[in-house]
């Protein structure tokens, strides 16, 4: 029987040489049939080479698919918030008419069901049974990485995004892609399907497509990359990075600091601070709004620890405190973490003089 790291490998040379080979081809023909190459090669590659499992299959759970797409669009959309909020993209639409705007979501949704029917599904299988979990999960999104990376550097058109892109984006992409396939992962495990992950997948995909092919612009300049919605950017991996260790089990210490860091971390601190250092501003900053800023993260660590050490919970829906908190700042207010966030962003506005921080 073939050992499962040689089957892994034989997945990643027809994945990744296999396209190159035919994208590489002086003939037009040939190219096109690469492209094509490219996208169907991990499924079937992956469905020939991942051992045949004897056990009957899990029951999907659809929540967690329907979930998954959530869960991904929030990430998108957060990150397209802030490059919108920087004014690194513009979601000013132009009248299009509705087949074009549907047949770009439509063949993007179709290319990433069948990317994760490859890559989720089989590839997986074959990257776990070599490498274990971590690894395997490491391994499968550096491989991902290099994968989308061989038509960039073909010029091909795929990716006309990054074919231009400066390097440190390239850079940004490939720790993104290692960020992402592990949050694809999770949701894949959530919903006991690879179809979690293909709607995880599709989602941002299908919004993004539709929103370019409606007029929409997105960043992707020598300076305004870190802004883009995408794996490419830097706040999307933050933002996928976030929702990756919010899915993890752990410890209620560890569930307080994933709650922080998932909701008031990226609302009050993350990106209000991308949006005032995004560019220079001409007459400086407003030292002096330091100060409200400082009372609402003290009034906002004091609520957090309130939670977790009287609450024995944490700020976030998915683990509410199991008792009712009624101590230090709870005791003269029902919301002071609401308003420690509110003083907090009128600190944000007033540091860096605008209005959009609200």
């Amino acid at each position: 029987m073939t050992s499962p790291k040689l089957r892994f490998a034989l997945f990643v040379a027809i994945v990744l040489a296999l396209p190159a080979a035919l994208m590489a081809s002086a003939d037009a023909q040939l190219r096109d049939l690469g492209k094509l190459a490219m996208i169907v090669s991990p499924a079937i590659a992956g469905f020939a080479l991942a051992p045949r499992s004897p056990r009957r299959a899990s029951h999907v759970s659809w929540r967690w698919v329907s979930g998954a797409a959530v869960i991904t669009l929030f990430v998108a959309l957060g990150a397209l918030a802030v490059a919108v909020a920087v004014g690194a993209a513009s979601v000013a639409l132009t009248p299009t008419p509705f087949s074009v705007i549907a047949s770009a979501a439509g063949a993007s949704a179709l290319t990433s069901v069948l990317e994760e029917l490859g890559w989720a599904a089989g590839g997986l299988t074959l990257a776990t049974a070599a490498y274990g979990r971590r690894w395997g999960v490491l391994a499968l999104g550096t491989v991902w990485a290099a994968w989308h990376l061989v038509p960039v550097a073909l010029h091909v058109g795929l990716f006309p995004y990054l074919e231009t892109a400066p390097p440190l984006m390239i850079a940004a992409f490939v720790g993104s892609c290692l960020i992402y396939r592990e949050l694809l992962t999770q949701l894949r495990e959530r919903s006991n399907s690879w179809l979690g992950a293909a709607a995880g997948h599709a989602a941002p995909n299908i919004l993004l497509a539709g929103l370019i092919a409606a007029g929409a612009t997105l960043p992707s300049g020598a300076t305004d990359w870190p802004f883009f919605p995408a794996p490419g950017g830097i706040v999307f991996p933050g933002l996928a990075l976030v929702a990756v260790l919010a899915l993890r089990p752990a410890d209620m210490r560890s569930r307080a600091l994933i709650a922080f860091l998932a909701l008031p971390g990226v609302v009050a601190f993350l990106i209000p601070g991308l949006i005032a250092f995004a560019s220079p501003r001409p007459d400086g900053y407003h030292l002096l709004a330091l100060l409200p800023m400082a009372l609402g993260a003290a009034g906002l660590l004091s609520c957090v620890r309130d939670f977790y050490s009287t609450g024995r919970g944490t700020l976030a829906a998915w683990a509410p405190p199991a008792r009712l908190v009624t101590v230090r700042l709870y005791r003269i207010s029902r919301n002071p973490m609401y308003l420690s966030v509110l003083l907090l962003l009128l600190g944000w506005s007033w540091f860096a003089g605008s209005l959009v921080l609200l």
